[in-house]
């Protein structure tokens, strides 16, 4: 019956489905539509939600699909009760595979890297030198050394060893050593 863990279930058990000749979210019953929300705050897995659905006979993708609309139903109330803007979809232009530029106002932007979970895109030429050239001059003035949390001290100290340390800029090495050499 239930696919909860642990010894409290709160699966409502007489009326799980209001109807099943729909078989959507409005066929739920608004018992197990909490119950549903109630197990997916405790981080149940979307398998164990589905579950006594499947049991009453239902179609996994309507299953899934039923329960997804819950979960964004509640999602978007709680966010209206919290006086935030509804979700809207986020366009993509990137798609799998896709051209490694694109052209945006007559300018080739070069997409380098692009990631799924989480989305993230890297493009590159999306300003040119000047503009770069630019936003660095206006920001110099503003610029300040990153501080890090000294264990010791319990203070926010400036330390070279973290940040910006280059070789042959801010120190010279005398001698290097071969790493290959010293596995032999």
């Amino acid at each position: 019956m239930c696919q909860c863990q642990g010894s409290a279930c709160a699966l409502p058990q007489r009326r799980v489905l209001v109807h099943t000749v729909a078989m959507n979210a409005d066929a739920l019953s608004p018992e197990f539509s909490q119950w549903l929300v109630t197990q997916a705050q405790a981080g149940a897995r979307p398998e164990q939600l589905i579950a006594p659905l499947l049991q009453a006979g239902w179609d996994e993708d309507a299953a899934s699909t039923a329960v997804d609309a819950v979960l964004r139903r509640f999602v978007a109330e709680q966010g209206q009760r919290q006086g935030l803007p509804p979700a809207v979809p986020v366009p993509t232009p990137f798609q799998l595979n896709g051209p490694s530029q694109i052209q945006i106002d007559g300018q080739a932007i070069h997409v380098l890297g692009s990631s799924l979970h989480p989305r993230v895109v890297l493009l590159g030429n999306v300003l040119s030198a000047e503009e770069c050239a630019q936003l660095i001059a206006t920001a110099r003035g503003r610029l300040q050394r990153s501080a890090t949390f000294n264990a010791v001290t319990g203070a926010n100290e400036v330390d070279a060893h973290y940040t910006g340390v280059s070789c042959g800029r801010d120190f010279t090495v005398e001698t290097f050593a071969d790493l290959r050499e010293a596995v032999a």
